[in-house]
């Protein structure tokens, strides 16, 4: 019989590929700055309030001459705060990393994937002060999805404008930052009220003035961040996984349709209106701390993240939400 030519299968062993290996990460964690880091040397400790109450109260007086001045005074409360150490640490047995493909070697980065949980920790935990806080700012507005880009019922810019009008008769300040879901934000750029401001009619076939395909009429973060009249929009993009471990997975974004508002002053101060602060703990900063060893019994490579802050509402009346606004 004449030899028979190799077949595919004979002439090559599959293996696992060095430069592909299918992975996901949270790489955009924005939340961490949305009030303004303050470093402390204890982990728990006093604020001082200032009554807004008498310093915005009128009491100044006309006088006639020889008559006494009015006086009056300023009173203080306090607070508190308290610091919560966060960690994660994940152990690599020696025989496994010795054994291990170089793709998964690649993707052995350990400190990146546990400052990742820490990272998440910290992205969920000031997601809950956003919106579980109860802002006294004004009114928890329900939009009741409104704000849907399909069956828009509400123009955003009235809903913030109102939350903003609140805020600032209440504390004088005018509402610098804004957070809002990715999903809000896709919502936004496609949302019918928002694109009139424009000068786009939805649907309606006519051509935009000054617009090309190499110069579309879009909305972005800027554009948004100018319609609002706000210095900063955060756009949170975390995600989690909300299964536990072995189970089907079940994916949903770190913030739920919900639009928080407030006045956070730039830098911490004495004498300053400002509805939160982010505390951190001195020796740790406002990072992710990395630490590595060794362990001999079972011989392996432990790395752990940890973070050591805490996110807190100071001043209830310097913040708002909307509620709801994607979802009916």
């Amino acid at each position: 019989m004449p030899a028979s030519n190799p077949t595919v299968g004979s002439v090559h062993q599959n293996r696992a590929l060095d430069n592909v290996a299918i992975g996901g990460y949270n790489q955009n964690f924005k939340l961490r700055n949305i009030f303004t880091p303050v470093p402390v040397d204890k982990e728990t400790d006093v604020i001082h309030i200032w009554t807004a109450g008498d310093i915005l109260r009128h009491e100044a007086r006309k006088v006639r001459p020889g008559s006494k001045t009015p006086r009056g005074g300023f009173s203080t409360s306090t607070d508190t705060f308290s610091l919560d150490e966060w960690k994660f640490a994940w152990p690599i047995p020696k025989r496994v990393r010795m054994n291990a493909d170089m793709a998964i070697l690649r993707e052995m980065n350990a400190a990146r994937r546990v400052g990742e949980k820490i990272g998440l920790a910290a992205e969920k935990t000031i997601a809950s002060v956003l919106t579980s806080t109860a802002w006294t700012g004004a009114s928890t507005i329900d939009a009741a999805g409104g704000w849907n880009m399909n069956t828009a019922t509400r123009d955003p810019i009235i809903d913030v404008t109102t939350q903003k009008l609140s805020i600032q008769n209440t504390i004088g300040k005018r509402v610098n930052k804004m957070a809002f879901s990715y999903n809000t934000y896709e919502h936004l750029r496609n949302n019918p009220y928002i694109l009139e401001r424009i000068g786009v009619t939805p649907g309606s076939g006519r051509p935009i003035s000054g617009a090309s395909p190499s110069s579309p009429a879009v909305i972005n973060l800027g554009i948004l961040q100018v319609l609002f009249d706000v210095e900063e929009i955060v756009v949170v993009e975390a995600i989690e996984n909300t299964a536990n471990a072995g189970a089907t997975a079940s994916y949903s974004p770190v913030l739920d349709d919900w639009v928080w508002l407030g006045y956070v002053s730039p830098t911490p101060a004495i004498d300053e209106p400002s509805c939160g602060y982010t505390f951190n703990h001195r020796e740790y900063g406002s990072d992710i701390r990395i630490r590595t060893w060794r362990e001999d019994d079972p011989e392996q490579d432990v790395t752990e993240a940890s973070a050591f802050f805490q996110c807190k509402a100071t001043l209830l009346t310097a913040g708002a939400l909307i509620q709801d606004v994607l979802t009916t």
